[in-house]
């Protein structure tokens, strides 16, 4: 007989914290150790100046992630995590694209209405920012693609499972700085878009092709990310007040403009098996 859902979501979740703590006392505390009880602002805020702090901390989530994952899935549901975790070049260069392509007509439509614009900042970590957003990519899709969506999916209908699994994924960012109901939104409607390439697949090199992008390329050009700023390839500066144009000081996500691009690619993505499994189920 099969676990409910809900209990296996929140033994995971007991599984994470415990690993995630352990795994934080181990690579990051031992640099760190005068930090251990910074208050969460202090903590956004070192994470954005402080590089040893940025890597040491993201290594300990992506640990933490795969290692409680893998404690879940093959120790305790006794399964297969081999086909779901393979590398697949073709599907991360997709996700890639796809991530580029969300977010382009964003930033075309800021520059031509002149919303904003852009100034060269520093290279000199651009090979930082590069690994900090694969490691944040690989460790959130393990979570809420692999787990989540997964637990999800072999206990409700596929429709169900992905509306669940987005929204939670939309509320692990309601401690973000700048966190609002745009946000909330664009970051549900990434969730699903993500959701479903990787049910097409069942691989999580899409997913995290996509989530890797989507980060990255607004970072580089100056904007936040889901409100954490890290310093860009380019700075942004912003010619308007409409924060919920250009998104303000939540990044991309927080632009209505994100909202009908993304809602135009899951209809793309959304396969014919699939359109057809979801609809028998209403």
């Amino acid at each position: 007989m099969k676990k409910n859902s809900w209990a296996l979501l929140f033994q995971f979740l007991f599984i994470w914290i415990l690993i995630s703590s352990l795994c934080y006392l181990i690579i990051v505390v031992p640099f760190y150790f005068e930090e251990l009880f910074i208050s969460r602002k202090q903590f956004d805020l070192m994470l954005a100046k402080d590089r040893l702090f940025l890597m040491l901390t993201e290594s300990s989530n992506l640990l933490s992630a795969i290692t409680s994952f893998w404690v879940m899935k093959k120790k305790i549901e006794g399964g297969s995590i081999e086909k779901v975790m393979e590398f697949n070049q073709n599907h991360f260069y997709r996700g890639v694209s796809v991530g580029l392509l969300v977010m382009l007509p964003c930033i075309l439509f800021l520059l031509i209405f002149k919303f904003v614009t852009f100034v060269f900042f520093d290279i000199h970590n651009l090979v930082i920012q590069v690994l900090f957003f694969l490691m944040v990519a690989i460790s959130e899709e393990v979570i809420f693609r692999g787990f989540v969506l997964t637990n999800f999916t072999n206990r409700m209908s596929t429709r169900s499972a992905i509306l669940i699994s987005s929204l939670i994924f939309s509320l692990a960012h309601i401690a973000n700085p700048n966190f609002g109901w745009i946000g909330f939104l664009n970051i549900f409607l990434s969730g699903v878009l993500m959701s479903i390439l990787y049910l097409k697949n069942n691989n999580l090199s899409y997913p995290v092709g996509l989530h890797f992008s989507w980060n990255l390329f607004q970072n580089l050009l100056g904007f936040p990310v889901s409100g954490q700023k890290l310093d860009g390839l380019l700075s942004v500066q912003y010619l308007s007040t409409k924060t919920a144009i250009t998104g303000g000081e939540f990044g991309l996500e927080g632009s209505l403009l994100l909202v009908p691009i993304t809602l135009g690619f899951i209809l793309l993505l959304w396969n014919k098996e699939l359109l057809i499994q979801t609809y028998n189920q209403f």
